[in-house]
């Protein structure tokens, strides 16, 4: 079929003019070649990188495998012992048992659970210490109480305690401070091997939190109170599944007595049985009751007291008698038998302990 170019008539195959005007038709062409599609490889062709790329490639994965293996390592790694992180290991201990020095900012020198208190006339000491407590706001200025019985009369001081002051008592205890930070952690030693586990010893000065103003004050001194604001101590501390812990009374007592999982049995082999506990001994330079020994108060050459401690009794002027003790830090309280009160000694340094008796507080010093 041949349609003419110039009126569009449709011609036959056959004619060589257009049938209705005559134009002559153009010779059919060829037909168009076959396209032939062939089937393509659904998957894609990789470009090929050029080598330089390929070596950058490699030195980048080669730097994360060896960054993946320094994490690795660095997180296998034992902690590495500091001030700073000594420091914030006892700070948390402090915040987490806050009477661990209850007696570094609490007296117990008189009866403050007693509201009201009475104190005798010719009682002066007692007086210039209420004197102090009163002029420090936790007492109301005393009332005299006269009483008489027949030719002979008595006089007392009544002291009340004030709102100050009943917020300050706790028990038989008058605290004067929030309880006490970490002021700087001195010195530690280097880590060394008790047992089966490293040890470390570090010096610390410790500071009273918020200290009331009147425990600086001269009146307090003259009255007998020497109070410290800062002091130092010495911590242990144990490195733990490679990481450094406070130890506790608990861990001491655990190795003293020898149950201490994983540490008692392994360390008795290599230390004569002894093993961990010896060791923290010798670190700490002393047994765990600072107070076992002899020790006296000399006053102008006088013997005024004599005390003897061994493992349950203890020997003074007025005899011997059974007792139990109780360490904490730098305190022993010592219990006589069938007693809930104690005597509280604290340790000034190896050979000298002051105790409070009544309202006096004195030093007695080591004599063995």
């Amino acid at each position: 079929m041949a349609f003419c170019t110039k009126c569009g008539h449709k011609n036959g195959d056959e004619g060589r003019f257009c049938e209705e005007c005559g134009t002559p038709l153009k010779a059919a062409t060829s037909a168009p070649p076959t396209v032939s599609i062939q089937a393509q490889d659904p998957s894609p062709v990789a470009p090929r990188l050029p080598a330089k790329k390929i070596a950058l490639f490699a030195g980048v994965g080669a730097l994360v495998v060896a960054i993946a293996a320094g994490v690795t390592v660095f997180a296998f790694r034992a902690e590495s012992p500091s001030n700073t992180l000594f420091a914030s290991l006892i700070e948390k201990s402090l915040q987490d048992n806050p009477a661990a020095y209850k007696s570094h900012y609490c007296l117990r020198n008189f009866a403050y659970d007693k509201d009201p208190v009475f104190v005798g006339a010719m009682d002066s000491g007692t007086q210039r210490w209420m004197a102090v407590l009163t002029k420090a706001g936790l007492y109301a200025e005393p009332e005299v109480i006269v009483e008489n019985g027949g030719f002979f009369s008595t006089e007392q001081l009544k002291y009340q305690k004030t709102e100050a002051g009943k917020k300050a008592t706790d028990g038989r205890s008058l605290c004067y401070a929030d309880g006490v930070t970490v002021k700087t952690v001195d010195s530690f030693t280097q880590a060394a091997k008790a047992g089966d586990l490293q040890v470390s010893k570090a010096t610390v000065t410790l500071e009273l939190k918020n200290p009331m103003p009147w425990v600086s004050q001269v009146e307090t001194k003259q009255a007998g109170i020497d109070v410290q604001t800062e002091f130092q101590d010495s911590k242990l501390f144990l490195l733990k599944e490679r990481k450094w812990i406070l130890a506790t009374e608990a861990d001491i007592r655990a190795a003293q007595s020898g149950s201490l999982p994983q540490v008692q049995s392994q360390s008795a082999s290599t230390s004569g049985g002894q093993g961990f506990f010896s060791s923290l001994l010798k670190l700490f330079g002393g047994h765990g009751n600072p107070l076992i020994g002899h020790w006296k108060s000399t006053v102008m050459g006088i013997d005024v007291a004599v005390f003897e401690f061994d493992a349950d009794s203890m020997g003074s002027n007025e005899g011997r008698v059974k007792v139990r003790y109780e360490v904490t830090d730098k305190d022993v309280t010592v219990y006589p038998q069938d007693a809930g009160i104690g005597l509280v000694f604290k340790v000034i340094d190896a050979n000298t302990m002051s105790v409070n008796m009544g309202m006096a507080e004195f030093q007695i010093k080591r004599t063995n």
